[in-house]
């Protein structure tokens, strides 16, 4: 997991996570904060891109990432595939701060 230890900003690039969050609106994320069992994060696996899900702790170790395109499938990873979760705390909409 990243050592990060402030907010940062995230640009939405798609429209998975849409209507909740739509393509060009921001999302400030802190990597610093403690992770509840379901939260809208920003989550990047290891080698990979980062992304915006709606993320679900499970026992074992296992986090569930959901987006809400029910074409969708649901992603089941375990913890240690992570490089970074870190809950969105405001997000910024087309129209202005949500």
């Amino acid at each position: 997991m990243t050592n990060e230890q402030h907010p940062h900003l995230f640009t939405v690039t798609d429209d998975s996570m849409s209507p909740r969050f739509r393509p060009g609106e921001k999302l400030v994320f802190d990597p610093s904060l403690h992770l509840d069992q379901e939260a809208d994060c920003v989550v990047r696996l290891k080698g990979g891109e980062a992304k915006v899900r709606t993320v679900f702790l499970r026992g074992q170790g296992q986090i569930v990432l959901r987006c809400f395109d029910p074409q969708v499938e649901d992603e089941v990873h375990r913890l240690d595939d992570f490089a970074l979760i870190a809950p969105v705390v405001r997000f910024y909409t087309l129209a202005g701060l949500s």
